[in-house]
């Protein structure tokens, strides 16, 4: 350690090491597949599904017939729904 002029010492800086500098470390993505795997097939796969269908109409004798947004436009215009929302909302906030 060497002293300066006005007497306090030097401090050496330390020297920074990067290893593997140009490589990117993909162990932790490796560790991630599992999970991303399942992720897709129990979430995103349903809900894609789900929403894909809900532009159709089953029949039981008859087929399936796509009919657009009517199942919406139907859902939107029924009463029972607007009740069923009003009291899921209430119960939200009594609970919350």
């Amino acid at each position: 350690m060497s002293v300066s002029e006005n007497g306090t010492a030097a401090v050496a800086q330390p020297s920074t090491v990067r290893v593997n500098k140009h490589k990117a470390d993909w162990r932790g993505w490796k560790f991630m597949w599992p999970f991303a795997l399942v992720f897709v097939f129990v979430f995103v796969i349903p809900i894609v599904y789900a929403i894909y269908i809900s532009f159709f109409q089953k029949k039981m004798i008859g087929g399936t017939q796509f009919v657009g947004f009517s199942n919406y436009l139907r859902l939107f215009r029924d009463q029972q729904f607007w009740s069923a929302v009003g009291r899921v909302a209430l119960f939200t906030v009594v609970q919350v």
